[in-house]
């Protein structure tokens, strides 16, 4: 499933969550001081997210190249411990 269709589905369930929250709440400013950081974040995310993808497209990475370089860095470390030699 594609990261953007991740994205929205996850924004609609917290939305639909921030609403039935709302509907009958005890103190209306104790919710709102509680919800305002999901408010705050919300749109952060969403920025971020398209960023990151946009960064990866430019990038030319896949997350199976991804893989790939993070294999090679954990056997380049195990072979510098294993040799004794340092990373400087």
């Amino acid at each position: 499933m594609p990261r953007e269709r991740l994205l929205i589905i996850f924004l609609i369930i917290l939305s639909g969550l921030l609403a039935a929250s709302a509907v009958n709440p005890y103190d209306r400013a104790t919710w709102f001081m509680e919800v305002a950081p999901v408010l705050i974040v919300m749109p952060i995310l969403v920025r971020v997210t398209s960023f990151l993808a946009i960064c990866f497209a430019m990038l030319g990475l896949t997350r199976e190249q991804d893989r790939q370089i993070d294999n090679l860095r954990v056997t380049e470390s195990r072979w510098r411990y294993i040799n004794g030699s340092s990373s400087n």
